[in-house]
């Protein structure tokens, strides 16, 4: 039975929903699930709150928790990572800090100051893991979910040769939010969509083999509608395309969007910080500490998620079709080659096959390339240790070049370099 590591399980949402999966799934029952987070306190909420789901199932899953990574990736066949280093405080001073300079993030985990800063916290640790895989469990994949994803992604492609499945439920997301807008099953749906993570397109959008796209500018004509999803509607008229990312995450990864405060506070672009991101965080495992008693009322039906897709095909049964962030070699041609790209693959016994897109349309890959400018400098400096192509990043990316003068970004970089001192790799403060 398959050993899985779950690095960052105090990423409660994502943790139960694969710990549910895995119950759900009889083919695996014997299977071990060690959960690892250095937060003792959420640590032990999930593993009593797993072990209770163990016993309502009758399953002989195997839950076992460790603080610390030590020697728990030996044998391990899958490795899932959900981290963030600095948690909601370092998240919190990547939007305080960037809103004083004039950069209003919606969410601020992709690129823009808040992603950069986020990459150079997590990715550090990603490699560390992967370095350890190399050693611990060469045959091992890994499944990472931490963002920001490009960034971290094309960080391991570099370094390591350690398979790894970048993945993000942004696709399934996004398909829901269409059937939703077309009143059709999203069982009906059928779609074909690459890009880069969070700037992913829907280049086929079809029912029964028919065009559905002539159909959804109807419904986005539909005031009621728009309303629901105004960014990505307007993307859709100017660019032709759908694109998978939720409207207050695509609002900060073009330079058209969060020049009017009033309006996003209107239309609920504005993050969640402080006091309520911490509230909902409590509540989160408030919830998990009643059931981790009696998890009886914890649905325990199959997630959307890739995860158990993937390792259902690769464990032999049967293969299946999922998007997944991997190195661009020959995927995309109109993309940078080695930069981290959202493809189709198809997932086997074998191994995951990604799909030859192709060139995108010229417009769609213009405004991922604004993007990848961000990725590859925060990846060049994350792996120099240098920050003159953090400023670079930062002055490349749409949002902040459209507000903020080159002087004013690097004075920007500084203070969140002086704020996250401790949880960025030291090469950045020279003595």
């Amino acid at each position: 039975m398959p050993k899985f590591v779950l690095i960052g399980a105090g990423s409660a949402q994502f943790s139960t929903r694969f710990v549910a999966d895995i119950l759900a799934d009889p083919d695996l029952d014997g299977s071990t699930i060690t959960l690892v987070d250095p937060a003792a306190d959420r640590l032990e909420t999930l593993r009593a709150f797993c072990e209770s789901l163990v016993r309502q199932r009758g399953s002989k899953v195997a839950i076992e928790a460790h603080a610390d990574r030590g020697d728990v990736l030996d044998g391990a066949d899958y490795v899932l990572t959900t981290i963030h280093v600095g948690s909601d405080d370092a998240w919190q001073a990547d939007i305080e800090i960037a809103r004083k300079y004039g950069v209003d993030q919606s969410v601020g985990d992709t690129i823009g100051p808040g992603g950069v800063f986020r990459g150079l916290r997590n990715a550090p640790v990603l490699l560390d893991i992967v370095a350890e895989m190399e050693q611990r469990c060469p045959s091992a994949v890994l499944l990472q979910y931490t963002n920001p994803m490009s960034i971290i992604c094309r960080a391991i492609g570099r370094r390591s040769p350690v398979v790894t499945l970048g993945l993000c439920h942004s696709v399934q997301n996004t398909t829901r939010e269409l059937a939703g807008y077309l009143d059709l099953p999203i069982d009906e749906l059928d779609s074909w969509v690459a890009g880069i993570n969070h700037v992913a397109w829907f280049l086929e959008l079809r029912r029964d083999g028919g065009d559905l796209y002539p159909r959804l500018r109807e419904a986005a004509a539909d005031p009621a509608i728009h309303d629901l999803d105004p960014v990505r509607f307007d993307v859709l008229r100017w660019f032709g395309y759908f694109v998978t990312e939720s409207s207050k995450h695509m609002s900060e990864y073009a330079p058209f969007f969060r020049k009017d405060i009033a309006r996003l506070q209107r239309e609920g672009f504005y993050p969640f910080l402080g006091d309520e991101i911490r509230a909902r965080s409590r509540r989160v495992f408030e919830r998990l500490e009643r059931h981790s008693r009696d998890a009886s009322g914890f649905e325990l039906a199959s997630s959307d998620e890739f995860a158990l897709q993937i390792v259902s095909a690769l464990e032999g049964r049967g293969d299946c079709r999922i998007n997944a962030n991997v190195p661009n070699r020959d995927l995309i041609t109109n993309l940078p080659a080695g930069s981290c790209v959202e493809v189709p693959c198809q997932v086997d016994a074998l191994g995951a096959h990604p799909h030859h897109i192709g060139p995108l349309p010229a417009q769609l890959a213009a405004l991922n390339r604004t993007n990848v400018n961000v990725h590859e400098l925060a990846v060049e400096g994350l792996l120099s240790g240098s920050r003159e192509p953090i400023y670079q990043a930062l002055m490349l990316d749409p949002l902040t070049a459209a507000v903020v003068d080159p002087d004013d970004i690097i004075a920007m970089a500084d203070q969140l370099f002086a704020a996250h001192q401790g949880r960025i790799p030291a090469a950045f403060y020279p003595s």
